[in-house]
Order: structure tokens, then C-alpha cells, then sequence
């Protein structure tokens, strides 16, 4: 987790110095830092609770109801 947040941290001291150098407005820094803030918060929830949140078990609650439509019209069309 600690290199999770380093590496994020370095990308948002990154961009940070991009937006001062390209003098751009308070709003862009505060959608870009907002937006990796968030995207660091989600990565770390995600490796937390990596052994309870499976996203295979999300891709089958959605396909699976179409995989079988999809074999059943195969075997009986």
C-alpha cells in the first residue's frame, strides 16, 4: 500500500509542476489533484479489499444471464 500511495504521490507532484509551469487556472488544479486523489483512494480501497471484492464475481453477475440466452438459443436454434 505504501508503494501505491509513493507512486501516486509522485505523479501528483508531477502534474502538479506541469499545471504551475503552464500557468493554468485554480479550477484545473483542483479537477486534476481531486481526480488523483480519488483515483489513489480507489486503488487503495481496492487493494484492501482485494480478498472480498472479486471482480470476476461482477463480470459473471452480468454475463451470465446473457451466456445462457446466448447457449440456449444455440442449442435449440
Amino acid at each position: 500500500m505504501i508503494v501505491i500511495a509513493l507512486s501516486f504521490l509522485l505523479i501528483m507532484i508531477y502534474e502538479w509542476n506541469y499545471l504551475r509551469r503552464h500557468r493554468r487556472k485554480p479550477r484545473t488544479f483542483v479537477l486534476v489533484m481531486g481526480w488523483a486523489l480519488l483515483m489513489c483512494v480507489c486503488i487503495e480501497l481496492l487493494y484492501h479489499f482485494h480478498d472480498r471484492f472479486q471482480f470476476a464475481r461482477v463480470i459473471e453477475f452480468v454475463f451470465d444471464p446473457l451466456e445462457k440466452v446466448i447457449v440456449w438459443r444455440y442449442k435449440n436454434g
